[in-house]
């Protein structure tokens, strides 16, 4: 049942575009759908997009299970596979006024739809999302580790998004949802970006002086990797595109994005500094030493509060994430940046 202000409303409401670029996402996509196709905005204005990536399992199957029962949904071929692509093919594709990011990993609460429209309407705002609340991609004790250490300050950083916060203009939101006069002013996504695509759309919305707003009251839950080796390869690979997102958009990244680097760095040149000049290895190990002091009473704190066998998983995650985030950075120098230095075309 919509809410009153919807049911008197609704003739005024605009048509909203809801994008979900997907691939092999059997095991999340049915539960993702439903929550979509449950929100208190009217179906019949929403045009649900499911753009795949050509997926090796059957998600393809369960999504046109589904639009079988709900015309609302269409599925839709990424050929392309990427996220920025399927993002440009999907707004090509529908004309609704608003379009809608989300993500087939993730579940919706049932006013998300409604709450995207109200923020963008009431401030004006070229691209608007919430929270991102995450849960654990399994049950075990590392999928849990994994989820805690993403909401965490010294994990993953301070983003508004996963920390939460007061209302109000932001640097990124996850995934966004755009009224359709955002592209006509500051274009789609770079295709050129395999990852790192929302930060640079992000950063080209705010040097045209637009707005990116957050509003706390606008929640998904997505569900993190249940093991390490997945979480790792998707932080080195957020890590290596940081370089072409810079080369792409010199603005396409903040600080925070780089302070894995620099952590990295840090212990490279103190530890092969050393060789020349030994007081390096002094500096080194202070350092290191207090970041491994930090970590074990973040760590601690997070056991206490939640779960005590934290205490036997953050202690060593948190470093890998940190290491593994800020080589990915330094391998994309030697892949990305030098070689374009050299002239030769970023990919």
């Amino acid at each position: 049942m919509n809410p009153p202000n919807l049911q008197r409303d609704v003739a005024l409401l605009p048509r909203v575009a809801i994008l979900l670029p997907v691939y092999n996402e059997s095991r999340f996509i049915e539960k993702c759908l439903s929550t979509i196709l449950s929100q208190d905005y009217p179906l019949d204005l929403l045009d649900v997009l499911v753009l795949d990536g050509r997926s090796t399992d059957d998600t393809r199957e369960l999504v046109q299970a589904v639009a079988r029962e709900h015309p609302q949904i269409r599925l839709l071929d990424n050929p392309a596979r990427f996220q920025a692509a399927a993002f440009n093919l999907g707004v090509r594709e529908s004309t609704a006024e608003i379009v809608i990011r989300m993500d087939a990993h993730a579940e919706y609460r049932p006013t998300y739809v409604r709450r995207c429209v109200e923020t963008l309407q009431q401030t004006g705002a070229a691209n608007a999302g919430g929270m991102w609340e995450t849960r654990p991609g399994g049950t075990g004790l590392i999928a849990r580790a994994i989820a805690r250490a993403t909401t965490m300050r010294f994990g993953i950083g301070g983003a508004r998004f996963r920390t939460g916060g007061q209302p109000g203009p932001v640097d990124t939101v996850p995934f966004g949802a755009f009224p359709r006069s955002t592209f006509q002013k500051v274009g789609l996504m770079d295709e050129r970006l395999v990852r790192g695509e929302d930060n640079e759309f992000n950063s080209r919305i705010r040097a045209a002086g637009l707005t990116v707003y957050f509003n706390p009251e606008i929640v998904c839950t997505y569900f993190g990797r249940s093991h390490v080796g997945p979480f790792l390869k998707q932080l080195y690979g957020n890590g290596l595109y940081h370089i072409l997102t810079l080369i792409v958009n010199r603005s396409g990244c903040s600080l925070r994005h780089f302070v894995p680097f620099v952590f990295v760095m840090g212990l490279l040149v103190a530890g092969a500094g050393g060789f020349l000049w030994w007081p390096l290895w002094l500096i080194g190990g202070v350092c290191l030493g207090f970041y491994l002091l930090v970590d074990l009473v973040v760590s601690a704190g997070a056991a206490v509060g939640e779960d005590w066998k934290f205490c036997l998983v953050l202690p060593w995650l948190f470093p890998l994430v940190h290491v593994t985030y800020g080589l990915g950075t330094l391998i994309g120098i030697f892949y990305f940046g030098i070689p374009w230095l050299f002239g030769k075309r970023a990919h």
